[in-house]
């Protein structure tokens, strides 16, 4: 029986720490400042002690007022963490835009433009065998046989030797 409570007991904490992991990557300044609080709101209770008498259909009892500090503390706490947590990624968001922007706009200046025919793509990948310095990374969901024929696989293994020395990697990856 002990063996069962000290499993259960096990698995319970392994899943708090996971759950609180979880929470601090998602929003770290909320959790902080949601325990912090909480921590504030039970020490600040225990100051000034006392309880807080409940009275309902059934009996009445009496709630301390340091939990009540404590779960006040804890709110307060967490209110402010989601108002941090919400700033800092506003921020960060509007920095990925601002960066989405530039590479946009540089792109529109290089005046980049689509590859639109077999042959088109094929003489671009021959003038970029011949201008690689070492290495060649071709990633093209449209890299179709008319490309990577016959021809092009001999003309990649077989590379003049004076260009063998500094074209030594070539790597091709198409599909989706």
């Amino acid at each position: 029986m002990k063996e069962r409570i000290k499993s259960i007991a096990k698995q319970i904490a392994d899943k708090t720490e996971e759950i609180f992991r979880a929470a601090m990557k998602s929003s770290p300044t909320e959790v902080k400042l949601t325990l912090t609080g909480g921590g504030l709101g039970l020490v600040g209770g225990w100051y000034v002690g006392g309880a807080i008498g409940i009275v309902g259909f059934f009996g009445a009892f009496g709630v301390p007022i340091a939990v009540l500090g404590l779960l006040g503390g804890a709110i307060v706490g967490n209110r402010i963490g989601i108002y941090l947590d919400r700033k800092q990624q506003d921020e960060l968001l509007l920095r990925r835009d601002e960066i989405l922007a530039d590479l946009l706009a540089e792109r529109n200046k290089k005046n980049i433009t689509p590859i639109t025919t077999n042959k088109e793509h094929r003489e671009i990948l021959s003038e970029a065998l011949e201008k690689a310095n070492e290495t060649l990374v071709i990633l093209s969901v449209w890299a179709t046989s008319y490309v990577v024929d016959k021809d092009f696989q001999k003309s990649t293994s077989g590379v003049p030797e004076e260009r063998y020395e500094r074209l030594y990697r070539i790597w091709i990856s198409s599909g989706t």
